[in-house]
């Protein structure tokens, strides 16, 4: 399928500009996507095209990222401001309800919104996303490695920072990715400003923010959980999380880990496609099973990808 060119639209906030690319026409359903740190709106361009048949899709930089430029101020990059970003996005297009589609950080960004507004989004697709920590001792550690974290990109710069990111075995699946894939990818990382990492990993870091679980089950939208396979850790989470929401399910990709989406774009955007114009999920019940997974799920502290 050929991409599909986007207009680039800009936005002003009190913390800065921001951009965004609108697909497809205004008078189909909007769904919004939210990219991962490190990454831009432009690592969301295969699926956009794809839903862009169907769906006006639009695609913003996360604060920090991209064209989003928000200085050093760790309180400009939340996953509040993040909710300020939809929200005139969706005043500048002049609707109320959407859709919502995020990975990783942009995942627990638009967990975050389906929460706080439950009246706007409809149907909700996280991939490989956490609700956060509900232990507060193992959320306070979390801070604490993630300060330490900034400290150390700050110091040593943005090339040793993403060494060590590439490095984490919650990517290792990536190492199969076409070189062309990876080295893009890369360059993608070592384009952000060490004030910026510094910034998101404080203000928008898994610790940062209280923790969702217990507030699951007042997200009333439609919502697919979608993890890779490989990615145990994940997966075990998307299980727990589908128990304890109302309307939600959960499903693995075989042969994808923790990016689904760039490991395995076509089935990802058929999955996203298909679950965003067909009918609502069957709630599942929640068990016991599903209780001591949410329990034993947590994301572990070396995974700072959520």
């Amino acid at each position: 399928m050929n991409e599909i060119r986007p207009d680039r639209r800009r936005i002003i906030l009190r913390h800065g500009a921001v951009e965004y690319d609108a697909y497809g026409s205004a008078n189909t359903p909007t769904v919004l996507l939210l990219h991962g740190f490190l990454a831009d709106r432009t690592t969301w361009t295969a699926t956009a095209s794809r839903l862009a048949q169907s769906h006006r899709v639009l695609v913003p930089d996360l604060p920090g990222h991209g064209s989003a430029k928000f200085g050093s101020a760790s309180e400009s990059h939340t996953l509040d401001v993040v909710a300020e970003v939809i929200d005139t996005i969706l005043a500048r297009e002049q609707t109320r309800a959407l859709d919502l589609i995020g990975y990783a950080t942009g995942g627990r960004a638009a967990l975050y919104y389906a929460a706080t507004r439950a009246d706007r989004v409809q149907r909700l697709i996280l991939e490989s996303a956490s609700p956060g920590l509900r232990d507060e001792s193992e959320r306070q550690d979390r801070v604490a490695s993630d300060r330490a974290l900034a400290a150390r990109v700050l110091h040593h710069g943005v090339e040793s920072f993403v060494d060590d990111w590439e490095a984490m075995a919650l990517f290792a699946t990536q190492s199969r990715l076409p070189l062309e894939v990876t080295s893009a990818q890369r360059q993608l990382r070592l384009s952000n400003s060490p004030h910026s990492i510094a910034a998101g990993l404080v203000g928008m870091g898994l610790g940062a923010h209280p923790s969702m679980w217990e507030r699951l089950d007042s997200v009333r939208a439609r919502t697919l959980l979608v993890s890779g396979a490989l990615d145990e850790q994940y997966t075990d989470i998307a299980s727990a999380m589908s128990s304890a929401m109302p309307n939600a399910i959960s499903i693995a990709v075989p042969n994808a880990g923790h990016n689904v989406h760039q490991e395995q774009p076509e089935i990802f955007s058929a999955v996203a496609e298909r679950f965003l114009t067909r009918a609502a999920p069957v709630a599942q019940e929640p068990t016991a099973s599903a209780a001591q997974k949410a329990a034993a799920a947590q994301p572990r502290v070396e995974s700072h990808a959520a």
